[in-house]
């Protein structure tokens, strides 16, 4: 069903209902954040970054597909050095 063929008293019905579910769903995770701790990094961090993460969508990203696959190569190699300390570390030493 689309907006434009809907009656004014259909729109009426789903806008309070769109209303009554947000404040649902608004009481349920604030108890959750409150008992968690979180209020405060919802508040101050959370809300905020959605407005940036919103731009990013409207907008879109641009990457540098040179700069991640450099980044791709440095993390490989620091993983596999990370791997290589870790196998000789976990090998017992033997007593001669």
């Amino acid at each position: 069903m689309t907006c434009v063929r809907s009656s004014p008293e259909r729109l009426q019905f789903y806008a309070a209902e769109d209303t009554h579910i947000t404040h649902l769903l608004y009481e349920y995770f604030a108890e959750r954040l409150e008992k968690a701790g979180l209020t405060e990094l919802f508040r101050t961090i959370e809300m905020p970054l959605m407005k940036v993460l919103l731009g990013m969508e409207r907008e879109g990203v641009r990457l540098d597909k040179a700069c991640l696959a450099r980044q791709a190569g440095e993390l490989r190699v620091s993983w596999s050095a990370s791997r290589r300390r870790s196998a000789r570390s976990s090998v017992p030493h033997q007593c001669q």
